[in-house]
């Protein structure tokens, strides 16, 4: 791994100029959102996040 990146921040609403290989969601994230549209936000969010082909990795 030569260039790896750690972002902290609301899975919600981050945003980024760059374009990212994989997100990584890990402990339940998902899990605790409260409401249908926290979760179709944050995966419309991950999608807009990623490069073309990446991958959203996540754990509920």
């Amino acid at each position: 791994m030569n260039e790896v990146s750690f972002e902290c921040s609301d899975i919600r609403d981050f945003k980024s100029d760059k374009k990212y290989d994989n997100i990584i969601s890990l402990f339940h994230v998902i899990y605790y959102l409260n409401s249908d549209k926290d979760v179709e936000d944050t995966f419309t969010n991950a999608y807009v996040q990623l490069k073309k082909g990446g991958s959203f990795i996540f754990d509920i």
